[in-house]
């Protein structure tokens, strides 16, 4: 009878893993750290396994039966769980992505672009230097540390049982796109307000000396200037992604760990 016993508990620990895997993995699938592309699945199944082992034992354990279907319904549901956990922090780095294209298109370099695997789309080179500098600020404010401390949080907030998703969750998802877009809009505002002041000043000088051309005095000195600026304002970049990182990272943890 011990021996029954023994070995449905040990069924049910081995079950509460697999699921506990599932969100994990789903989890690491989407955020960008492990997003890159040369970080194929084998990379991403291992470092999941491995962190599932590591946190198993501190993560809360609800006794409980399991059937057939139970456990289908709960493999989608911490799939489910994962996606939308890693969804909303890829949502974070790209901010990076939406100022990065917005300041190329200002400073007249949109042209210059490749197609980066990570967004699986073409992005240009301002894209790619705001996205690897967020990267490492968030890397140098050990931001890993925060992405695993709320994978933490979420099984005690959202335990591994059978929860019909609130969909006042959805509207939550959207209000945090919202700030997203809101805050790219604050990081390119002041270079966006320069190059129209820029361009209407280049407008009125071509407006009073019409024999200036436009292509091979204007066009540099759009980009050199918009360089220049970037250049400058790394500091406020800096001070910028710091206090954007703390604050939806914070809203991530006071709102969105709360989903069922």
């Amino acid at each position: 009878m011990e021996n029954m016993n023994s070995l449905l508990e040990l069924m049910h620990l081995s079950i509460f893993f697999i699921l506990s895997f599932i969100r994990i993995f789903s989890f690491f699938f989407f955020i960008p750290m492990f997003g890159e592309e040369f970080l194929n699945n084998k990379i991403r199944f291992f470092f999941s396994l491995s962190l599932g082992f590591s946190i198993f034992f501190i993560i809360p354990f609800h006794n409980q039966s399991f059937n057939f279907i139970l456990i289908i319904f709960l493999s989608l549901h911490e799939l489910l769980i994962g996606f939308v956990l890693g969804f909303l922090i890829k949502l974070i780095f790209s901010i990076s992505i939406l100022s990065g294209e917005i300041i190329s298109s200002q400073i007249g370099i949109s042209f210059a672009n490749f197609f980066d695997f990570n967004a699986r789309m073409n992005i240009s080179v301002i894209t790619r230097f705001l996205n690897l500098f967020s990267l490492y600020i968030f890397l140098s404010l050990n931001g890993h540390l925060w992405i695993i401390n709320i994978l933490i949080q979420s099984f005690y907030k959202i335990p591994i049982e059978l929860n019909i998703f609130n969909t006042k969750n959805f509207l939550k998802i959207v209000q945090f796109m919202s700030i997203i877009f809101l805050k790219s809009m604050l990081l390119v505002q002041p270079i966006i307000i320069f190059m129209f002041t820029l361009m209407i000043t280049l407008a009125f000088l071509n407006r009073i000396s019409p024999q200036i051309s436009v292509f091979s005095i204007f066009f540099p000195m759009t980009v050199l200037s918009g360089c220049y600026l970037i250049y400058i304002s790394i500091p406020i970049f800096n001070i910028f992604f710091e206090k954007v990182f703390f604050e939806l990272f914070t809203n991530i943890q006071n709102h969105f760990l709360l989903l069922h």
